[in-house]
């Protein structure tokens, strides 16, 4: 009898053991892609390019291209995310201090001095430092901050632009939680989505969205972490919501 039962403790260890090592396997695999640590490039097609790549196509993701300077014409790109920016910082103390600054027959200094130029007397923002690295960069920005990449320079300007909803946001009145926070998506649709924004700061975050209701044409987001969430069962989750036809969606009860 002693003997099987050390059999049968023996059995079960191995078994736990077993299944601990795939659940461990099974984690490792699900983990979400880590962003290299690597410096930009001078081009400004390829760092846009790489940016789009790590943060995805969400319609949060703003990557604006524009140009300023004459003599030459310099070309330089806005990276931020909607929802968790100021757009008046944006507006008037990036772009338009950028745009207005240099004259119509002023030269470009050199690359060094123009960058301190524009970190010294262009931009009007509190708090402007320099980064040549893709994760920090990243991180940056899922922070709140604005990233200022210029072609042909391999450092990236982190401008400070924090600027999300300042009140309180308030618990769902029919959806009450017993613990943590009493946050609740009873905002409109870019406040809730930088809810999400805010307490998952992770590159691998996407929301893809749609529109649903012929009359209301209300945006739908389907949200998920892309390397841990299954393709397929996000692309059935995609094609069901497609396949609703009403005229109005008033709440997620409708869905």
């Amino acid at each position: 009898m002693l003997t099987f039962i050390i059999q049968k403790l023996k059995y079960w260890k191995q078994k736990n053991s077993s299944f601990s090592k795939s659940k461990d396997s099974s984690r490792q695999n699900t983990r979400p892609p880590a962003v290299p640590h690597t410096q930009l490039s001078t081009s400004l097609k390829k760092n846009m390019k790489t940016f789009s790549s790590i943060l995805g196509t969400s319609s949060d993701i703003k990557i604006h291209e524009f140009s300023f300077g004459v003599k030459p014409l310099v070309k330089g790109a806005l990276i931020f995310i909607d929802g968790l920016v100021s757009n008046e910082i944006i507006t008037e103390s990036i772009m338009k201090p950028l745009t207005l600054s240099f004259g119509q027959t002023e030269t470009l200094p050199a690359k060094r001095q123009f960058i301190e130029k524009i970190k010294e007397q262009v931009l009007c923002s509190g708090d402007v430092t320099e980064n040549c690295y893709e994760d920090s960069l990243v991180q940056s920005c899922l922070c709140g901050d604005t990233v200022l990449l210029i072609d042909g320079f391999h450092d990236g300007l982190v401008i400070s632009s924090k600027g999300w909803e300042k009140r309180s946001v308030t618990e769902p009145q029919t959806e009450s939680v017993a613990r943590g926070p009493r946050e609740g998506f009873t905002e409109n649709y870019r406040t809730n989505t930088s809810l999400l924004r805010r307490k998952i700061r992770n590159p691998a975050l996407r929301m893809d969205e749609m529109v649903i209701g012929e009359k209301t044409q209300t945006s739908v987001a389907v949200v998920y972490l892309k390397g841990v969430a299954d393709p397929k069962l996000i692309d059935r989750i995609k094609q069901r919501l497609k396949s609703i036809h009403v005229d109005s969606i008033l709440e997620s009860g409708y869905i």
